[in-house]
Order: structure tokens, then sequence, then C-alpha cells
């Protein structure tokens, strides 16, 4: 359970650094850093393996902030560049011929 956890928050750590800007896929990495961050807590009470449960669990958060907030902050643009083109869209003056 230390191996899986520690696995899988350093897969969510990396994917929330290369594919964490996409707002839609963003949650992936936010839940796999979650799950190993859980599994390395659990793993770190009855485990002789503690230094990688502490790696786990490190990773796991640091995954879970920077997944989360690229997510967060790159929607938040999305919706300003959405809203954006929303109000030039409706200030073009409608010409009829």
């Amino acid at each position: 359970m230390v191996v899986a956890g520690f696995v899988l928050s350093l897969i969510g750590l990396i994917l929330g650094c290369s594919i964490g800007w996409l707002s839609w896929v963003g949650i992936l990495p936010f839940v796999l850093s979650l799950v190993g961050t859980i599994l390395s807590a659990l793993s770190m009470k009855n485990s002789d393996k503690r230094g990688l449960a502490i790696a786990g669990l490190v990773c796991g958060i640091i995954g879970m902030v920077v997944s989360g907030a690229l997510s967060i902050s790159c929607t938040i643009c999305a919706l300003c560049a959405i809203q954006d083109a929303a109000d030039s869209l409706s200030a073009v003056p409608a010409f009829i011929f």
C-alpha cells in the first residue's frame, strides 16, 4: 500500500504540472493525488517503509495544490475570455441594408 500511495501521488504531481492547465482534465491529477495522499497517510502507521510513505504524502499534497490551483486559475481565465468575447460582440453595430 505504501508503494501504491507513492506512485499515485507522483503520477498526480507529474500530471498536475503537465496537464493541469487543461481545466476539464485537471480533475484527474487532483483525484490521483488525493488517493495517493490517503493511501500514504494510512500506510504510515503500520509500515516499515515510513520514508516512502512520507514522500508519497508530500508529493500528493503538492500535486493537489498545483493541479487545483492551475485548474481554478485556468477556468477563471477561460470564463473571463468568454465574457470579454461576448461583450465585444454586443458592441458591434448591426447594419441594415
